[in-house]
């Protein structure tokens, strides 16, 4: 349904704004850019196994802001 597609995309942008700016960081450059962990890594100036750690908290904290449950 198309009103709940729009709901979600909203419920996202709101998760986004609120992000400290580290992991908005990661957000962007992973999901809005497509770029790899080591590209971010490399961009960012340091390890890909720290980003693999915020890319980690990134998803942890969408998923409960979003409600969504693994």
């Amino acid at each position: 349904n198309e009103l709940e597609i729009q709901q979600v995309c909203l419920k996202v942008q709101e998760f986004v704004r609120q992000l400290e700016a580290t992991l908005g960081v990661i957000y962007y450059f992973l999901y809005v850019r497509g770029m790899g962990q080591r590209a971010v890594a490399t961009l960012m100036g340091i390890s890909q196994a720290a980003v693999t750690q915020l890319h980690s908290k990134l998803k942890a904290q969408a998923s409960r802001y979003l409600g969504i449950y693994n």
